[in-house]
């Protein structure tokens, strides 16, 4: 439980220092969402520069916390962008401040779909469409995902930088197979860019 919850407060404050909002926790899951309650047009790109950064606020975890023996954390990361409904909404007993809707759905999806193709960081075509050259992609090709009748076209965030593989990758190196594999046993973190406005505590 202890090691549970400072995962949660780290990775959390990661989430406060790009301006999102913590939806919830869901398990060893968190829900989070930009753009609401105040507007942000640069939301996408603040969610993918959250993302990296959770990536790199992981592998520092996970060395305070593990070693080349023990058992070791993953994070998966899924990011969509579209309309959702968000308010406080629950029971008159119990209420939360919350989003729901397709785009909350795909999300949920994209980030399931992290462990089948190997990638820590997946996002849509309509994120994928905002970023830049700030933050390169690799077209992963359309996938089909439970709930929606279309196939959705999926990008893998590169990842690069300074950052050596994650435990499971020292310990196996040849758990990756597919054409992403050499990829992923590559250094792992490279700084992303915080966006101008963000208060940067």
């Amino acid at each position: 439980m202890d090691t549970l919850n400072e995962y949660m407060e780290e990775m959390t404050e990661v989430i406060f220092k790009h301006d999102g909002t913590v939806d919830k926790y869901i398990g060893d899951c968190i829900m989070a969402f930009w753009n609401a309650p105040q507007s942000q047009p640069n939301h996408a790109r603040r969610a993918v520069a959250c993302a990296l950064e959770m990536q790199e606020a992981l592998f520092h975890f996970e060395t305070r916390w593990n070693g080349p023996d023990s058992e070791f954390f993953e994070c998966g990361i899924g990011i969509h962008t579209g309309e959702a409904l968000v308010g406080n909404m629950g029971s008159s007993h119990k209420r939360t401040y919350t989003a729901v809707g397709s785009t909350v759905n795909m999300a949920s999806r994209l980030e399931a779909l992290t462990k089948e193709l190997k990638a820590r960081i997946l996002v849509s075509g309509e994120v994928a469409g905002q970023l830049g050259k700030d933050f390169p992609v690799r077209d992963r090709g359309e996938m089909m995902v439970a709930g929606f009748a279309r196939p959705i076209h999926v990008y893998a965030v590169v990842i690069g930088g300074d950052v050596p593989p994650t435990w499971k990758e020292r310990r196996d190196p040849d758990s990756t197979q597919d054409s992403h594999a050499t990829e992923m046993r590559q250094p792992l973190w490279r700084l992303a860019p915080v966006p101008e406005d963000a208060d940067g505590n």
